[in-house]
C-alpha cells in the first residue's frame, strides 16, 4: 500500500471505518449482482504526478459507461492535474480510447485491456487502487460511478454531518476526488496535502467544504476561493502562502489569527 492510500486508511481508522481487504481477487460468478443496468458512468483519476512534458503536475483520467456487458470502450486523457492560478483547468494534452474488460471482484473491480490494467478495492462507496499503463506508468487511482453519493452530508440546522438515518460521521474522500469534483462536503484528509504537494499556486473556485474537518490537512502555495465553508472546522489546518475565502455560518470554526470575518463572508490568508 502506498503512502497516500495508507494515510486514507489511517483517516478511516480514526473515524471507525475499515476498508475491504484480502488476498487474491477471484472473479465474481455470473450469479452475483452485475453493474447497474442503466449504465452509470465510471470515472477514475490518478494522484497528481510530476512530468517535464507539458506541465509540472499531471494526471491520467479515464471514464467508461458500464452497462452490464463484459467489454467496454475506455476513454483516457492525460493533462494537468490542477487548475492554474486563475482557476482554469487546461484542456488535456492527449486523449485516446482503449478496449478493456470489466470484472467485479471480492474487493472491488478490475479493468483489463491490451495496455490498460486497473485493480481496485471498495472504499465507502468509491474504489481505490492502482492503474498501470506501459506508456503512462503506474499510479494510485480513485474511481467512482456518477451516481455516487457520500454517506454523510452537512446539516445546516444542527451544524453536524449526518447520514440518512441521522447518525453523525465523516467522509474520508481521496484528495484526487476532491481535486476533480470540488466535493469535500463533510470530508477529512488527515496528514494529506490538499494540493498534492505541487506549489504552482493552483486555485480552486467554488469548493464545497461544508462540515469538513480540515485539521491535519495542509494547503501551501495554493488557494481555495469562494468556497462553501459553512460548518467547516479549521482547527489544526496547516496552510501557508495561501488564501481561503468563502461563506460561513454560525457553526464554522475559523482561525482568529489568520482569518477576517464580515457577516457571512470569511477571508483567510497566511
Amino acid at each position: 500500500m502506498t503512502r497516500t492510500l495508507f494515510l486514507i486508511a489511517l483517516s478511516a481508522l480514526i473515524t471507525g471505518c475499515t476498508p475491504n481487504s484480502g488476498g487474491d481477487s477471484p472473479t465474481i460468478s455470473p450469479t452475483d449482482p452485475p453493474p447497474p443496468a442503466d449504465g452509470p458512468l465510471l470515472r477514475c483519476t490518478t494522484a497528481a504526478f510530476e512530468s517535464d512534458a507539458f506541465a509540472p503536475d499531471q494526471a491520467l483520467r479515464l471514464q467508461s459507461n458500464i452497462d452490464g456487458e463484459d467489454s467496454y470502450v475506455v476513454e483516457l486523457s492525460l493533462g494537468a492535474a490542477h487548475p492554474d492560478s486563475e482557476g482554469v483547468i487546461a484542456e488535456p494534452e492527449d486523449s485516446w480510447q482503449e478496449q478493456a474488460s470489466f470484472t467485479w471482484t471480492e474487493q472491488g473491480f478490475d479493468l483489463s485491456g491490451t495496455d490498460l490494467t486497473l485493480s481496485t478495492w471498495e472504499w465507502e462507496g468509491m474504489y481505490l487502487g492502482t492503474v498501470d499503463h506501459p506508456e503512462q506508468g503506474s499510479h494510485e487511482v480513485s474511481c467512482w460511478f456518477d451516481d455516487f453519493e457520500a454517506t454523510y452530508r452537512y446539516d445546516g440546522d444542527s451544524g453536524r454531518c449526518l447520514d440518512a438515518n441521522g447518525e453523525e460521521g465523516i467522509n474520508t474522500y481521496p484528495v484526487a476526488y476532491l481535486r476533480d469534483t470540488l466535493d469535500g462536503n463533510c470530508g477529512m484528509w488527515w496528514a494529506l496535502s490538499l494540493n498534492e504537494g505541487f506549489l504552482s499556486y493552483p486555485t480552486w473556485i467554488g469548493m464545497d467544504l461544508r462540515g469538513a474537518q480540515l485539521g491535519g490537512a495542509s494547503l501551501h502555495f495554493a488557494n481555495f476561493l469562494d468556497a462553501s465553508l459553512e460548518g467547516t472546522k479549521f482547527d489544526g489546518f496547516e496552510f501557508g502562502y495561501a488564501q481561503v475565502t468563502g461563506t460561513i455560518d454560525e457553526h464554522t470554526q475559523w482561525l482568529d489569527e489568520n482569518c477576517t470575518v464580515d457577516g457571512s463572508e470569511i477571508y483567510c490568508m497566511r
